[in-house]
């Protein structure tokens, strides 16, 4: 008896050896056969995922971008975060942006802002909140808003500024900041109602 359970024990592993490998080929051809294509878009709408939104906020960390004007300014820019326009070619908008100007007479421009767009094809910069000029030569300006070339040299104001420089204090209605050429570097002029309060140095 015992040789006999042995037996069908033993052909009966030789079957599940061959049928098992077998169920499992049939369900994976199953699968296969019933299977859709499955279509991305789909399954991330489904997730609750906006493709077209994701894309818009689609943000680089501590970009930087560097040029030079035609009048042979060196500008370095950088900022803490920056969005390509999704809708607009060639358009990018940034937060909280630092640009470096450096005409290569050893004075140094540096304009800050709370937000930037930078449009290529506009040739245009315009920044936005608190925006601040500083230069290494001990001036500051102050405005809500500056727009600044890309391919030259000509940063302005054309809404109020304040201006702090080592002679004292400076409101005007418009700025203008531009390059006259190599020698001269660049030339700030305060335009409309211009009102200085002078403070003559000890």
């Amino acid at each position: 008896m015992a040789g006999g359970r042995d037996n069908l024990y033993s052909r009966l592993i030789a079957w599940l050896k061959v049928l098992l490998p077998l169920a499992a080929l049939g369900i994976v051809a199953a699968l296969f056969l019933t299977s859709r294509t499955i279509d991305p878009t789909a399954a991330l709408t489904g997730a609750g995922i906006d493709v077209r939104e994701l894309a818009r906020d689609m943000r680089v960390r501590n970009p930087d971008y560097n040029t030079m004007t035609d009048d042979g300014t060196a500008v370095a820019f950088t900022a803490e975060s920056a969005r390509p326009d999704p809708d607009r070619s060639g358009r990018t908008e940034a937060v909280a942006v630092i640009a470096t100007l450096d005409p290569g007479d050893g004075r140094l421009t540096t304009v800050r802002g709370d937000a930037a767009v930078l449009d290529r094809a506009d040739d245009r910069l315009t920044l936005t909140g608190n925006v601040s000029i500083e230069t290494s030569d001990g001036y500051r300006v102050e405005s809500a808003e500056m727009t600044a070339a890309l391919s030259r040299t000509d940063l302005r104001s054309d809404v109020p500024v304040r201006g702090l420089a080592p002679y004292g204090e400076i409101t005007a209605a418009t700025m203008r900041l531009t390059r006259a050429g190599p020698e001269t570097g660049h030339v700030l002029v305060f335009n409309g109602t211009v009102k200085l309060v002078y403070r003559p140095s000890d």
